[in-house]
């Protein structure tokens, strides 16, 4: 079965997905949206596609088997539950929304329709990360330490938290979603934020310190500016029983007590995501390593610790035991 795919969202990453299906035999791309006519209409002509302005006239599509959704967080919701209310698969880049104001209200609507999810959790299909789950399958982490001090956007998308939710939600969301993969769920979470001078909210924490406290026992922490670093790559060092783990997007260096091994990143992630979404959806077993309800969780726990940056105290996780 060839799956039929809809592109909403011709920016950066909408155009990495696009290109990837491409290479698919399982997948072509039929129809691109975008609010920038000459954005849609490149990347249309790119894939051999239709391109529309309004996401809407993309749905109207009757050969759709799938849809991605590209856009930033401040337009999520109307998108998805068009998508979900014809019974289409739905691939989201995170973050999930600015907030939890619309994200449990689809993760209900992906229940109720049974569809395949999945999200751009691209660091769960990085092969040094599953040999990272396999080095502590055995040999549960202790400490997992983070950090994220890269500035990836040309502007100063954090001034208006509103439309981009701020780095914990915007970026940082990964470290936790890698955490919750690689040591476990997030029992506890205490935060703090340093407030920025930024209007127009100048409340809202541009720097972030968070300690955590996960269900299996181990503590952790994580710290998150947009600051300039000399080492700005994000990443996460684990330390175990008699070894530890530094992991960043292009290589895991695992250190047992003094004999290091080194290992470079060698698969495309976001191929290898689009890859099992596509099987996923043109019947094949279903290896989606990141569906919507599972990405939730993660998120929903970057929602939690960053009203805490604001508050200067617990993270209030009590939502966990009854989460999706």
């Amino acid at each position: 079965m060839t799956v039929s795919v809809g592109i909403i969202g011709a920016g950066h990453l909408g155009t990495r997905h696009a290109l990837n299906l491409l290479e698919l035999d399982e997948a072509r791309v039929v129809a691109v949206a975008d609010t920038d006519v000459a954005r849609a209409a490149d990347l249309a002509r790119r894939c051999d596609a239709q391109a529309h302005v309004d996401y809407r006239a993309l749905l109207d599509d009757p050969s759709l088997d799938a849809v991605y959704l590209c856009v930033p967080a401040h337009e999520h919701g109307g998108p998805e539950l068009a998508v979900l209310e014809r019974s289409l698969a739905l691939f989201v880049e995170r973050p999930l929304d600015v907030d939890l104001s619309i994200a449990d209200r689809i993760a209900a609507e992906v229940d109720a329709r049974g569809v395949v999810t999945a999200t751009g959790c691209r660091w769960r299909y990085l092969d040094t990360v599953e040999r990272a789950a396999e080095v502590l399958a055995d040999n549960p982490a202790r400490m997992v330490i983070g950090g994220w001090a890269a500035r990836t956007h040309e502007t100063a998308w954090w001034e208006d938290q509103r439309r981009m939710g701020g780095q914990l939600i915007e970026q940082t969301n990964q470290l936790v979603d890698l955490c919750r993969l690689l040591v476990g769920e997030i029992a506890q979470a205490w935060a703090v934020g340093r407030p920025t001078t930024c209007p127009p909210e100048p409340d809202a924490a541009d720097t972030s310190a968070v300690s955590l406290r996960f269900a299996g026992g181990a503590a952790g922490s994580f710290a998150a500016t947009p600051a300039p670093s000399p080492n700005p790559r994000p990443g996460l060092r684990v330390v175990a029983e008699g070894l530890a783990l530094d992991l960043r997007s292009t290589q895991l260096l695992v250190d047992h007590g003094g004999r290091c091994e080194v290992h470079d990143a060698q698969a495309d992630a976001v191929l290898r995501a689009d890859r099992d979404f596509v099987r996923a959806v043109g019947g094949e077993e279903n290896r989606v390593r990141a569906p919507y309800t599972e990405t939730l969780r993660s998120h929903r726990v970057a929602v939690a610790v960053a009203e805490a940056t604001r508050t200067g105290g617990a993270a209030d996780l009590r939502w966990h035991a009854h989460a999706h």
